[in-house]
């Protein structure tokens, strides 16, 4: 789905004397699809945890205020949501709904991982099977990919679309694209993969050494 600002110049709705004339700036000018919106499904699924986490300790430790104090949490939370949405719907990126479909999107991806305890199947997994996880999710993404090329012919059109109307040919960027979206999806499950332990070691079992993790821990962050 195209993005409000290639949609009002694309579209036959409007004539050349009643197309709206909207404000560009190089936020406007992304290269993905426009739906769902993809900042909006990416708060939404931070903060919606947070919010979890939030109203988890009000309840264990404020017993005086626990119900102001869980409205006032989902109050922010929305406002949240709500304002970036509206920063999002300024800068012509997104429409109303799409907005609207990412965040509920993100909520559902927490509440999946919330409910299936990810958290605790990514400690329990051994790297074998982390592989065959990754290889999995590899072929689907790049599964996705191809049926949308399939069904639309072009899944690169959005990225025509920007350089066609954008003031600035510097201003599309290339990580927005779908193609670099599903590369660095991939990398994220590999890295995931790799991040894996060799065999499950129980907690008890656990010796952390200093000696051994610090220099590991330099030489990956600068290298």
């Amino acid at each position: 789905e195209d993005r409000p600002y290639w949609w009002v110049h694309e579209t036959k709705i409007y004539s050349s004397l009643t197309r709206p004339t909207l404000y560009q700036t190089e936020r406007t000018c992304e290269t993905s699809p426009g739906s769902p919106s993809g900042h909006l499904m990416v708060a939404s699924s931070f903060l919606y945890v947070m919010l979890l986490a939030s109203e988890k300790l009000i309840v264990l430790y404020c017993h005086r205020y626990r119900r102001e104090l869980r409205y006032l949490a989902r109050t922010i939370f929305a406002m949240a949501l709500s304002l970036l949405a509206v920063s999002r719907m300024y800068f012509a990126t997104h429409f109303f709904h799409q907005c609207v479909f990412g965040a509920v999107l993100g909520i559902c991806i927490s509440e999946t991982f919330i409910f299936t305890k990810f958290t605790d199947t990514v400690q329990l997994t051994e790297k074998s099977k982390w592989f065959n996880i990754a290889c999995l999710m590899a072929a689907i993404v790049t599964s996705i990919f191809w049926l949308h090329k399939l069904i639309t012919g072009n899944p690169m059109a959005s990225v025509q679309l920007a350089f066609k109307h954008c003031n600035d040919p510097l201003y599309p960027k290339p990580e927005t694209t779908v193609i670099f979206s599903s590369i660095r999806t991939i990398a994220k499950v590999a890295g995931i993969w790799m991040a894996a332990p060799l065999k499950v070691i129980a907690p008890s079992e656990l010796r952390f050494n200093y000696f051994k993790s610090i220099p590991v821990t330099a030489c990956l962050v600068f290298a």
